[in-house]
């Protein structure tokens, strides 16, 4: 099976990522075509894994969100993979792996006790709304 797995970085520094490495290993062990699309590789791909570098935005990271969340989905549909698996921010995927659980969740309880100044504040930032349109298409 061709699979294709996304996240903005790929790197071992960091839970997701480090998650991300691993399962494109353990997926090439097993038999499986994997291609890795990300936006920066601070590491290379484990043997036997094919990357692929998505174009966009590394700042500010309401650009990032935007570029790599809507540029990504066309770049692996170039490479006609069966399975795609996002480990970020998608429009388009099979299967969201959320290491960090849902955007809504961590802006409830970033705004809880803390005011109404700082509920407006998320709520009228372009970033935390986008993070939640792209959460709610997924």
């Amino acid at each position: 099976m061709k699979i294709a797995l996304a996240h903005k970085r790929l790197d071992l520094r960091g839970g997701t990522e480090r998650v991300l490495y691993r399962t494109a290993e353990g997926l090439q062990d097993r038999g499986h075509e994997v291609h890795l699309f990300c936006h920066k590789f601070c590491i290379s791909p484990p043997p036997g894994v094919f990357g692929h570098r998505v174009p966009g935005l590394s700042w500010p990271r309401t650009a990032r969100l935007l570029t790599f969340g809507f540029l990504a989905p066309r770049v692996i549909a170039k490479h006609d993979c069966d399975v795609v698996m996002s480990f970020d921010r998608l429009v388009t995927q099979d299967i969201f792996r959320s290491g960090g659980g849902p955007h809504k969740t961590f802006l409830e309880k970033m705004t809880s006790h803390r005011g109404i100044l700082k509920e407006l504040r998320y709520g009228m930032s372009l970033y935390h709304r986008l993070a939640l349109f792209i959460e709610k298409r997924q």
